[in-house]
């Protein structure tokens, strides 16, 4: 007897915590933000666009840890590529591109990234434990530099992390797709900072 109302109490404590959990979901199963400052009451407010006007945009190779190299090998990679795509697909600057040799340094902006912590919950983790396998998340630090002159033009925090009960829904695809989800936000943010043309 003691036993079945033990099972009872937590029946009901899983399903409290289940639907309190399903109420902080967002449509896309990953929430991002950008870097505020702690105990800002007031919600944060859009970076302002860059003085300047940039047709090219210029991407250094992203780096990393060597724990995050050694552990994820294809993360950078992935990440750069699916940026420099979605700023393709969106045709605002007459150049994007990966940095290979020589550029054109007139109203042209490099961009430095660094994926300083991330992780991603492995398959295996997500079929068994599900949502208490926790989340997968990506912290990037980029640096908007003025080709011309070398000027460090903007420093910004941009991180990204999905829910975890999204995730054992979808059997962990939003945790897969979490690189290449966060060069979309990347993309997005320069497209609503960086003037063009």
């Amino acid at each position: 007897m003691k036993q079945m109302r033990m099972l009872k109490i937590i029946l009901i404590l899983n399903l409290l915590f289940l639907s309190a959990c399903a109420t902080q979901q967002t449509g896309s199963g990953a929430d991002s933000s950008a870097d505020t400052s702690p105990g800002d009451s007031q919600a944060a407010q859009p970076d302002s666009p860059l003085d300047g006007r940039y047709d090219n945009i210029v991407f250094y190779e992203f780096e990393t840890t060597p724990e995050i190299k050694r552990d994820y090998p294809e993360v950078t990679d992935e990440c750069l590529a699916s940026a420099i795509s979605h700023l393709l697909v969106k045709n605002v600057y007459k150049k994007v591109e990966k940095r290979s040799g020589s550029y054109h340094r007139h109203q042209t902006l490099l961009i430095k990234t660094k994926i300083s912590d991330m992780r991603i919950v492995s398959t295996g983790a997500r079929m068994w434990g599900g949502a208490f396998a926790g989340s997968s998340y990506m912290n990037l630090e980029v640096k908007f530099i003025d080709a011309s002159s070398g000027s460090v033009l903007r420093t910004k925090k941009i991180s990204s992390n999905n829910n975890a009960f999204a995730a054992a829904w979808t059997f962990g695809s939003n945790d897969r797709s979490l690189a290449s989800d966060m060069g979309v936000i990347l993309a997005d943010y320069i497209v609503s900072t960086v003037p063009s043309k």
